[in-house]
């Protein structure tokens, strides 16, 4: 090989070289940038051009930095506002290249103008365009410019589908709530609307009902529990007294049961128990009831009658305990999210084959193919509990040993 045709080698591989370290630094360089165009105009002259319009960074200390970026305008080093100018053609028409993703306002005024039209709170995404409303002035005298507003949709932990696009309109003007046109979706809820608050606590807004606009806002979907949603105290719902429009549970709406079966050092059994007035005297039903509802009155009047002991077996023994399935679901208590929930039941027989059809036969709340008490007497000597293998009720004796889980309502 000459030396020639070394140099020329040696010459074409220093360029690729520095061809590579280019194009390398320039992916890596990159800015996170995007476009935002719009018209500014005149609401009475024909002709828009020249209107200043004005892109001012909201986000302190950037300034510098967006400057450089935008239009290749750079503005006062000591400026903390201003960050790049431009001026519209003749319909109006503007725009600013390369913009820094960040929040902007967007001013125009005119030689003439005294005051300015604003847009406010402009969002700027890498990659995308933005188009601003029109920003609307007067050819002469004072300007009365309009304060460009936006209503904003929020998914608010939604977990698949897309908002309602974000509209831009002006202070005083009417919008029309959107309604989920997007099919938003969250496990365990359904959508209910929207309300000014991500908790919903805040103002409902009924789809399709109008609203005056005087200030920018943001909409979060309002999403409502359903059954095999998580309940209130970290359990799982089972029943909603209002998805059948009868009010079975007054007061009450939802039935939780807790996420887990009872359990005491492994033991996962207990009995039903006897009630009694005397050791030798004669067994007694306490006078509980099967429907749904009921396991709440259930458990209040089966623990006020046996009180804190009662009778392991019939008339005729002595045996006594202080734990059986309706005090131990009085007594039970769960602590979700900071706070402590005490107000569990004993679920009647109706409920418990609610959760049965709602819960394990969708595989949801972690049930064992076992027989559960329910808080319903046959009589003195039998009461109803729940084969969660089978799906079948029966009645059994009261010294017999089942699983419990316990429910509360609110």
């Amino acid at each position: 090989m000459s030396r020639n045709q070394a140099g020329g080698i040696l010459l074409v591989f220093l360029v690729v070289v520095v061809w590579m370290l280019a194009g390398c630094e320039i992916a890596i360089n990159e800015p996170s940038t995007g476009r935002v165009v719009g018209k500014a105009v005149f609401l009475n002259n024909d002709s828009h051009e020249d209107i200043i319009v004005s892109l001012e960074i909201l986000e302190k200390g950037k300034t510098r930095n967006v400057s450089r970026a935008i239009n290749g305008i750079t503005s006062d080093a000591d400026s903390r506002s201003l960050t790049a100018q431009t001026k519209t053609k003749a319909n109006g028409e503007f725009s600013f290249e390369s913009v820094p993703e960040g929040s902007y306002t967007l001013y125009a005024s005119s030689k003439d103008s005294k005051e300015r039209a604003v847009y406010t709170s402009l969002q700027v995404v890498k990659g995308e365009t933005v188009t601003a409303p029109d920003l609307q002035l007067t050819a002469v005298g004072d300007i009365k410019g309009k304060i460009a507003v936006w209503i904003k949709y929020d998914g608010n932990q939604g977990d698949s589908g897309t908002v309602p696009d974000m509209e831009f309109l002006y202070a005083g003007d009417s919008t029309t709530i959107q309604s989920n046109i997007g099919n938003l979706t969250r496990a365990g809820y359904i959508f209910s609307g929207w309300n000014t608050e991500a908790d919903g606590d805040g103002a409902d807004y009924t789809i399709g009902s109008s609203l005056i606009l005087e200030e920018s806002r943001t909409l979060y979907a309002k999403w409502i529990v359903t059954v095999g949603g998580p309940g209130q105290a970290g359990g799982i719902i089972f029943y909603d007294d209002e998805s059948d429009g009868i009010d079975t549970i007054p007061g009450y709406r939802y039935l939780e049961a807790a996420p887990t079966d009872w359990n005491d050092m492994d033991e996962y059994t207990t009995i039903f128990g006897y009630y009694r007035t005397t050791w030798d005297g004669v067994d007694l039903p306490v006078g509980t009831i099967t429907n749904v509802g009921a396991g709440m009155s259930n458990t209040i009047e089966i623990v006020q009658k046996m009180g804190d002991i009662l009778f392991t077996d019939p008339s005729g023994t002595s045996t006594k305990t202080s734990s059986y399935a309706a005090k131990i679901c009085n007594d039970f208590a769960l602590e979700n999210e900071g706070v402590t929930y005490d107000d569990w039941f004993l679920p009647s027989r109706e409920e418990l084959a609610l959760m049965y059809l709602n819960l394990k036969q969708h595989n949801l709340g972690g049930f064992s193919d076992a027989n559960y008490w329910s808080s319903t007497e046959k009589n003195a000597l039998y009461a109803a509990f729940f084969d969660f293998n089978s799906g079948n009720n029966y009645d059994g004796n009261r010294s017999s040993d089942f699983r419990i889980r316990p429910i509360r309502a609110y």
